[in-house]
């Protein structure tokens, strides 16, 4: 078996548990059927130059006015990360190995092009890995609001030159409003699953917010999960009894096709009322945009918002803990990732005081360390 092939399996592996776990929702087929694209078109040979996105911090909707097309790698394969194409430093985690692995068996060509946020060390170490093998565009992810509008326009007048493509107002407009009418509808969503619909697991609500990056069309995955939304609205009657201890879980991202996590969770019946990660807070990025027209600039904006808001990680959650009383901090730490450690210790010290307990599950993308896992979870179950 080849290196694709293996990673198609893993790939179908995951979705056939997603069918499994959707408690015959009828809705789920055209999700399951849009991740079965992603699969496939990701590793179809092209001629054409291929864009690929590594992180939910540029503003799609521009790439998308200039009539570029463009592709999601998500760092959450475990068979990626031992499909070793290049001559890794030690300490680099395995969401970069994953993408790694990944862009390694695509067949890169000079002009293909990475996207890459230059967010911490390892998308920093990544960025000289591909140097020489593709094209990469670098792009600093910073608190200063000029700055960071600077550097997304210059990765904008890159991609033109590139791709040989113009940016269209109208057709930008058009995008940021589809966009918008995503966020609302997310929202509604989100909503519907936190106030714990059972219909909904922790596992499928992370798939579906996965497909939203699998999606070309907007308007379509909009319009299905609205649908999805309708027959949720139906059943409101199956909801969680035990509510009374609600957990909220943070850190390293939980990406398509890895659920190793949300499957021991659906394995010790733990229900997470809220997740907070960049790649969920990202679908809602239009959801409060007042204006009516959408330029460079307000769209520029709205995803600065976006990252500062996500970059004080312990703030947003320290607000969310005193507004919706979560009981239970579970933060799930991918080895390697520094920054996340250190945002759970700042977060323990301060909800100690307020007696929230403060959960850490640190793992790796194998599955040696499932038992202490399921160890750990068995008592948050007992709690909850």
């Amino acid at each position: 078996m080849n290196k694709i092939e293996s990673l198609k399996l893993e790939y179908y592996k995951t979705i056939s548990l997603i069918k499994e776990n959707a408690y015959s929702l009828k809705e789920i087929d055209y999700f399951v059927n849009l991740s079965k694209e992603y699969c496939e078109n990701l590793f179809e040979t092209k001629n054409s130059p291929r864009l690929f996105l590594l992180d939910p911090l540029f503003p799609t909707e521009i790439i998308k006015a200039m009539g570029i097309e463009y592709q999601f790698i998500f760092g959450g394969s475990f068979v990626a990360t031992e499909i070793n194409e290049f001559n890794l430093p030690k300490k680099v985690d395995d969401e970069i190995k994953s993408i790694l692995g990944i862009l390694g068996t695509l067949n890169l060509k000079e002009n293909d092009v990475v996207l890459v946020p230059l967010i911490n060390d390892n998308y920093r170490k990544l960025s000289s890995l591909l140097c020489g093998l593709v094209k990469t565009i670098s792009y600093e992810v910073t608190k200063d609001k000029k700055r960071y509008n600077s550097q997304i326009k210059k990765v904008v007048l890159k991609l033109k030159k590139h791709f040989k493509k113009n940016l269209s107002f109208k057709k930008l407009n058009f995008e940021c409003k589809l966009s918008k009418k995503a966020s609302e509808v997310f929202v509604k969503f989100e909503k519907i699953y936190s106030d714990g619909n059972q219909l909904i697991s922790p596992l499928i609500f992370l798939f579906i917010s996965n497909t939203y990056y699998m999606s070309d069309n907007k308007l379509d995955w909009s319009s299905h999960l609205s649908k999805l939304i309708d027959t949720m609205g139906l059943n409101q009657n199956l909801k969680l009894e035990n509510k009374n201890s609600k957990i909220l879980m943070f850190g390293s991202p939980i990406y398509f096709p890895n659920y190793k996590i949300p499957i021991a969770l659906l394995e010790q019946n733990i229900f997470v009322t809220k997740f907070v990660y960049p790649f969920i807070e990202n679908i809602k990025i239009y959801n409060n945009f007042s204006y009516r027209f959408f330029t460079v600039n307000r769209v520029c904006n709205q995803y600065y918002f976006f990252f500062t808001r996500l970059d004080t990680i312990p703030e947003l959650i320290m607000y969310l803990t005193k507004k919706e009383n979560y009981k239970v901090l579970l933060c799930l730490i991918t080895k390697g990732q520094i920054n996340i450690d250190e945002q759970f210790i700042e977060l323990k010290k301060i909800l100690l005081e307020k007696k929230t307990i403060s959960i850490k599950i640190e793992t790796m993308f194998n599955y040696q360390d499932i038992e202490q896992i399921r160890t750990k979870l068995e008592a948050i179950s007992e709690i909850w």
